[in-house]
């Protein structure tokens, strides 16, 4: 990519779009136990969505069609570490491996999210992001990200929207863990997260990685 190419393109999130929540080792994220629980009152789950999962060649055979040159997309969390640490699930870095070469050979940028807002339930078990160590697990998840992608992955968001996301699962509550009016859990999830993203961005710098990173 060079540094001055424009580019144009469509964005989605994991969670969003992939579907197959639970196939391939993928471990379940806090989307999935909520539309899963009695709080989801309107039936609707991401267990499908759109089938990216099994249909992204022809999405992103679609945005070359349409003239688009870069697509932005988040990982999972969950399907990469199933209990948002330790243990690597090698089909989930199979399939974002796909993902990624699919879109090189269609011309287009992969322009990868690390987070977006479908943290793993077993991180979410232990408080989440307004528990301090979510950082060093984020970390560790953003290396393993970084060593599996970074030859072709050259741009980088470590988290979407960080404010939004705080707001939304504990002062509105209509994103899980669904708190609301819990001003002590949102400040700690604004200071969790960018502490986080901070810690990311020193990781790859540490692995001398040669794209630019930044946060949405």
């Amino acid at each position: 990519m060079q540094k001055s190419e424009f580019l144009w393109g469509s964005a989605t999130a994991a969670y969003q779009c992939e579907g197959a929540w639970d196939a391939e080792g993928k471990g379940p994220s806090i989307w999935d136990q909520f539309c899963h629980s009695e709080k989801n009152t309107t039936g609707i789950t991401g267990d499908v969505s759109c089938d990216f999962y099994h249909h992204y060649q022809e999405d992103i055979q679609m945005l070359k069609a349409g003239g688009q040159n870069s697509y932005r997309f988040s990982l999972s969390w969950c399907r990469i570490l199933p209990e948002g640490r330790g243990r690597i699930n090698e089909e989930g870095i199979a399939f974002y491996n796909r993902v990624i070469d699919c879109c090189l050979e269609n011309g287009v940028v992969p322009n990868v999210t690390l987070f977006h807002y479908d943290l793993p339930q077993a991180l979410a078990a232990q408080g989440g992001w307004a528990n301090r160590e979510i950082v060093e697990a984020f970390a560790e998840y953003a290396e393993v990200c970084f060593k599996a992608f970074g030859d072709r992955v050259k741009l980088w968001v470590t988290i979407n929207e960080p404010k939004y996301y705080a707001y939304c699962s504990n002062i509105v509550g209509n994103y899980p863990p669904n708190h609301k009016l819990d001003f002590d859990r949102y400040f700690k999830t604004l200071y969790h997260e960018a502490l986080a993203s901070a810690k990311a961005v020193a990781v790859y710098r540490k692995l001398h990685q040669d794209g630019r990173i930044g946060i949405v």
